[in-house]
């Protein structure tokens, strides 16, 4: 055994180049200048000369030392005869050891013994070391080449060197696992083979080697005047450890256009790519390759281990709404609506490719009175002949109409920013809202957004995607669109879904409007007194509300959208939130010399069931008082809540410490009573719902009446009934089932000569 081959196999026996006592091991300095262990292969003509430097391509380990600062080791490998174009050549090396200062660098070059076939570096920190892994291409058999180890110095001035631990060596001869090589230049063809629904084509590839590229061609021919879709996707399982890359492809037009890429978000996950894309005739390329993200300059290792998929799907559009992608008031396939009678209007369309934007009009003949438009879009259940992309599914609807006005687009645009009228914008708190809303108006042919909605994930089966708008009377044509896309246009699922409209009138809105403005009601307070016997209900006279909030989502109180409650998602938007009724209720002069002004207020309201008997939405009162003790020009003050907002009744089953209850038993303000046909609501006489005097002197209070918790848009009418009557009124205890009055007033309490205590409910 020579003297290297005899410190070697020492140092693999005893593990530590210092152990050195045995008999038969080299002493320090007797096997050449690194610190006192042998280097025997330090140049190339080592490499060539000597036997202990050949590195034979059969994966047997070579153990030498990095000994020395600034050591460079030389290896030669002789390929055998029966290399040749889907050969490669894999070379790993690496530190067994559990930490070393090397940062092991090897390098292989050609003959030359300067160009360099492939380099990788362990730059491993404070951490363990880990392998260098070389796999590259090579197609010349009976060649030589060299391999060059030794450090890459953290630190240029102070090289690194390891006389303690070994590092290993081996090369191998393999045969690229995929098949298709060579084809990082000339494609392999994906022939396409045609089906009932599309012609497809399959191949495999492995991304075995350093930064390999591996491109793919199929022919696209047209077919008439359709237009034509492919769809691309390649997948591949999740192997453990993972790939050192991530999977990424383009795909390229016969133009040399790139028109679609993706990756794998991270390496631990299987490969998922694909995309849906219209095509045009020629060869198209799809090149898969590793992501080489510019946070990590250089190159990417490849894997012999990962074989991906890939599979092409040609077929023709089958939306027969095509084309559609803008909104075009000419557009071909336009729906013509002459009178708003509820009839239903269907068109169906489908995503069938990234970028697809579906755009329906609808044109409204003029009509002197407001109506409502309700839509609905329904996806099938039927399976499109691709599965949905992977991704976000985040499919959107929405409504606009054109703005117009003879004076040209500028005086269009500023009527459909600026004024309300023309285009309503919901939601104002928002100036992101706000602007983004405003962008549509700010286009060559503006569009005011009526109504949006987002897909959610706690929305089941896309019941938000539902509306109902309401339609100002207008004396020309409205041309409304709808729009069905997703967030980003970067999905498609190739299935059909239907967009369903209808035109119906809005009697109830349509009675309440004059000259295009909705007007108050005007009603009376009714009186009972004596209390009837039904108390807390108002009497059979009680004054009575009625009418329909049939568009608009309402307000919110014990749904809530991001747990799946309601008709909207967290997203969605509505020009106008909701249907609001407005009412101004007189009451009658009462007798301030019969006594204290305070005075009980009889509430209830009732919402009707749908035909089917389900629940639609829950009503809302805000209601605002009139000073009558603060006179402004002669007209009562508003009063309304702290911040300057109507107080707002809302209906709650939860125990509640009322206005005048500081320290006694909660209980519920309101009870609520559920029949087949309707859900009624009354205010209980624990709550002490009361009028101060100063708003009986007001002599009136208004009531905005407005959807709650809609559930349905079903046209379903309301009503809310009251009635004043004496106070106080006294209420049942709920412990000993005795009975307390709501706080009286008292005389002589104050320092006008009126009332002490008696009714505070807004205070």
């Amino acid at each position: 055994m020579s003297l290297p081959q005899r410190t070697r196999a020492c140092a693999a026996m005893l593990g530590l180049a210092f152990t050195l006592a045995l008999a038969g091991c080299p002493k320090p300095g007797e096997g050449g200048p690194d610190a006192g262990v042998p280097d025997p292969c330090s140049s190339k003509d080592d490499a060539i000369n000597k036997a202990d430097c050949n590195l034979p391509p059969d994966n047997t380990p070579v153990l030498a030392y990095i000994g020395a600062p600034g050591d460079q080791d030389w290896y030669k490998i002789d390929l055998p005869a029966t290399v040749n174009a889907r050969s490669l050549v894999h070379v790993r090396g690496g530190y067994s050891a559990a930490n070393t200062a090397v940062n092991l660098a090897i390098n292989v070059l050609k003959d030359d013994g300067s160009s360099s076939l492939a380099r990788g570096v362990d730059v491993h920190g404070q951490g363990g070391p880990k392998p260098v892994d070389l796999v590259f291409p090579f197609s010349t058999p009976s060649a030589r080449l060299f391999v060059l180890v030794g450090d890459q110095a953290a630190n240029p001035t102070a090289p690194a060197y390891d006389v303690r631990s070994q590092y290993s060596l081996q090369a191998e001869v393999l045969q690229n696992p995929d098949a298709n090589e060579p084809n990082d230049t000339t494609p392999t063809a994906i022939p396409l083979t045609q089906g009932p629904q599309y012609a497809s084509g399959t191949q495999t590839g492995f991304l075995a080697t350093t930064d390999d590229v591996d491109r793919y061609s199929f022919n696209v021919t047209t077919s008439g005047a359709t237009r034509r879709i492919a769809y691309v996707h390649l997948t591949a399982d999740r192997i453990s450890p993972p790939p050192p890359y991530r999977l990424s492809y383009s795909l390229i037009s016969p133009t040399g256009v790139t028109v679609a890429e993706g990756r794998v978000d991270n390496e631990f996950l299987a490969v998922d790519l694909a995309t849906a894309r219209v095509v045009t005739a020629g060869t198209w390329q799809l090149v898969v390759q590793a992501y080489h993200s510019p946070n990590t300059p250089g190159p990417v290792a490849g894997d012999l281990r990962l074989q991906y998929q890939v599979e092409v799907r040609l077929m023709d559009e089958q939306d027969a709404s095509e084309p559609n992608d803008v909104a075009s008031d000419t557009d071909p396939f336009a729906v013509a609506l002459s009178t708003p009678d509820g009839s239903k209007h269907s068109k169906t369309g489908r995503i069938d490719h990234v970028g697809d934007q579906d755009w329906f009009l609808y044109q409204l003949a003029a009509a002197a009175e407001p109506t409502l438009i309700h839509y609905t879009v329904t996806w099938s259940n039927t399976a499109g002949r691709f599965s949905p992309l992977p991704g976000k599914v985040d499919r959107q609807v929405r409504l606009f109409n054109r703005v117009t006005d003879p004076a040209g687009a500028a005086k269009a645009q500023d009527l459909c920013l600026n004024d309300q009228s023309v285009c309503p914008k919901g939601d104002q708190d928002s100036s992101n809202l706000l602007n983004y809303v405003n962008g549509y108006c700010k286009t060559g042919a503006p569009l005011c957004i009526r109504s949006e909605r987002n897909e959610s994930l706690v929305y089941a089966n896309l019941r938000n995607f539902e509306g109902v708008i309401p339609v100002p009377a207008h004396s020309a044509t409205w041309n409304l669109f709808v729009y069905v896309g997703d967030d980003g246009n970067d999905w498609a699922d190739d299935r059909d879904y239907t967009v369903t409209l209808e035109w119906k009138p809005d009697a109830d809105e349509a009675s309440r409007t004059s000259g295009g403005v909705e007007g108050t009601k005007v009603v009376t307070m009714a009186l009972d007194f004596p209390a009837n016997a039904s108390y807390p209900a108002p009497p059979g006279t009680a004054t009575e509300l009625t009418g329909t909030l049939s568009y608009g989502y309402g307000r919110l109180n014990r749904n809530s959208p991001v747990n799946g409650d309601g008709v909207r998602g967290p997203l969605d938007y509505d020009a106008v939130p909701s249907d609001v009724d407005r009412y101004e209720i007189d009451i009658p002069a009462q007798d301030p010399a019969a006594g204290p002004l305070d005075r009980t207020w009889e509430l209830q309201w009732k919402v009707d069931h749908t035909q089917d008997g389900g629940y639609a939405y829950d009503l809302g009162l805000d209601v605002t008082f009139c000073d009558g003790d603060k006179l402004d020009g002669g007209q009562c003050t508003p009063v309304g809540a702290s911040d300057g907002q109507p107080f707002t009744l809302l209906y709650t089953p939860d125990p509640l410490a009322s206005w005048h209850n500081t320290n006694g038993a909660l209980q519920p303000v309101y009870g609520r009573a559920v029949t087949p046909t309707a859900e009624t609501v009354t205010a209980l006489a624990y709550g002490c719902f009361c009028f101060e005097p100063r708003y009986v002197k007001g002599g009136k209070l208004f009531v905005n009446v407005t959807g709650v918790d809609r559930a349905r848009y079903d046209d379903v009418p309301y009503s809310v009934k009251m009635a004043i009557t004496e106070y106080p009124k006294a209420y049942a205890l709920p412990n000993d089932g005795g009975t307390k009055l709501c706080p009286p007033p008292t005389d002589g309490g104050v320092a006008d000569g009126g009332t002490a205590g008696g009714c505070r409910f807004t205070q």
